[in-house]
């Protein structure tokens, strides 16, 4: 309870903060923005394969 509610309250509270802010954020849009979301979501994808040969190298397999 004290740990998702911790969570909850800081939750609300950024989303308020995040809400009075004079002047709303910019997104950055164009190619760059695209290459980014490539790389985290090739990142991702190398990490868990690492994790999944690392666990299936231990014994305990991640599909199977």
């Amino acid at each position: 309870m004290t740990l998702f509610g911790g969570l909850l309250i800081w939750a609300v509270l950024a989303v308020i903060l995040i809400n009075r802010q004079e002047e709303p954020p910019v997104l950055e849009q164009g190619p760059i923005a695209w290459a980014l979301e490539v790389g985290a979501l090739s990142a991702a994808i190398v990490i868990y394969g690492l994790v999944g040969y690392v666990h299936g190298w231990l014994g305990y397999p991640v599909h199977g």
